[in-house]
């Protein structure tokens, strides 16, 4: 696991990036969002055309199911009153404003032989 502190208190969007490969299995790469509450939100890629993607309020889950990326590239859009996962389609999360104080990034079980994982705040 790979941590990454950030402050981000007004709305913000995080843009990944997934180019990694694996020669057996599938990536299961997670990047976890964590806010001043904790968990917020996590997208895993199950490979760079497939994601599932999560919204968590108070340790629960909110919402969750799976969506396409657009050549390995997804975005998480966080503003006052929802969250929303961006791919191919889009899912919006009604949920209150989360800040962003770390992303974590998590390997998954395949076995990765190239590639990277792109991450943009703004």
């Amino acid at each position: 696991m790979d941590c990454w502190n950030v402050t981000m208190t007004n709305p913000y969007t995080v843009s990944l990036n997934d180019s990694m490969t694996v020669s057996s299995g599938e990536q299961y790469l997670g990047v976890n969002g964590f806010g001043s509450n904790g968990l917020t939100w996590f997208v895993v890629f199950i490979n760079s055309t497939y994601l599932y993607y999560e919204t968590v309020v108070n340790g629960s889950a909110v919402d969750s199911g799976y969506l396409n990326c657009v050549n390995g590239i997804a975005q998480v859009t966080v503003d006052a009153q929802t969250i929303s996962f961006i791919g191919s389609t889009t899912f919006t999360s009604n949920v209150d404003f989360q800040s962003l104080n770390q992303i974590q990034t998590l390997n998954g079980d395949g076995s990765f032989n190239g590639g990277e994982l792109d991450i943009t705040v703004q």
